[in-house]
């Protein structure tokens, strides 16, 4: 008996989990849906960029970044060379443009310190956070920012689209992706995330909070903005296109066993 009850008990946590939780979900954004009231608004923008060993992407990041339809009298591209070994520093000093703010790290100290130093030299209302090795359509900016029209509105996130093949990881984990993707945008219906992509979202500078360099900024970030009421909300046409491999089983078991190790070593 005591075998028989773990077994269904098992059964059903995974069922609640993968089907359960989103039917809630979808009842509840029908009966207490928070739609966020969106207006095309220009905030002065920073752009952060942590960047280490990146010169493959550097200077191709920041030509994305100049080519994004935003007003450059509102923008500022903020760099933060994580300890860089290759020639990232030197592409970064090559670049003559006043829209650029580069800083170097003497030793490599992880991407979220260098996201707090990165918006310690920044100087706009809203910071925009995106990765080196992440190019955006020209309207991301655009979209995220309306969401901040929004009082209830703290940080706004995007949606990453990752190289895919015809492999089974690569289906696999596209099924995954469009599950993970349409959770998002029940919770943020109901009320809010629980974390950002990290390679894109967006946060006013005054709910910034300064995020321990051992702790995961997209994750923790949001969490601390929900603390002080606001929410975080998904907007699917703001993307994020990853230059990362298409993914083989042995890479993914290798990522998801690191972050699984880290998460580990935290608690």
């Amino acid at each position: 008996m005591i075998f028989e009850f773990l077994f269904w008990g098992a059964l059903g946590t995974l069922v609640y989990v993968y089907f359960g939780f989103i039917l809630i979900l979808l009842m509840a954004s029908k009966i207490k849906g928070r739609p966020v009231v969106k207006k095309d608004i220009l905030p002065s923008v920073s752009i952060i960029i942590s960047a280490h060993n990146e010169e493959k992407h550097i200077e191709r990041k920041i030509e994305n970044c100049m080519n994004l339809d935003y007003p450059k009298d509102r923008m500022e591209i903020v760099v933060v060379s994580d300890g860089s070994t290759d020639r990232t520093n030197a592409i970064l000093g090559e670049i003559r443009n006043p829209l650029l703010k580069a800083h170097f790290m003497p030793q490599a100290q992880g991407k979220t310190e260098c996201q707090n130093a990165a918006v310690e030299i920044s100087n706009h209302d809203v910071l925009f956070f995106t990765d080196a090795t992440v190019m955006h359509p020209e309207n991301a900016v655009r979209l995220l920012v309306k969401s901040l029209h929004d009082p209830s509105v703290g940080c706004v996130t995007g949606k990453p689209i990752f190289n895919r093949d015809e492999g089974a990881t690569s289906k696999g984990l596209s099924k995954r992706d469009q599950y993970e993707l349409y959770l998002r945008s029940k919770l943020g219906d109901v009320h809010s995330l629980f974390g950002a992509q990290d390679c894109i979202y967006v946060i006013p500078r005054r709910l910034y909070s300064f995020v321990k360099p051992d702790l995961d900024s997209g994750f923790v970030g949001p969490l601390k903005i929900l603390e002080k009421g606001y929410r975080t909300v998904y907007e699917p046409e703001a993307l994020a296109f990853v230059d990362r491999p298409a993914p083989r089983v042995e890479d993914e078991f290798a990522r998801r066993s690191r972050i699984v190790s880290i998460s580990s070593g935290r608690q």
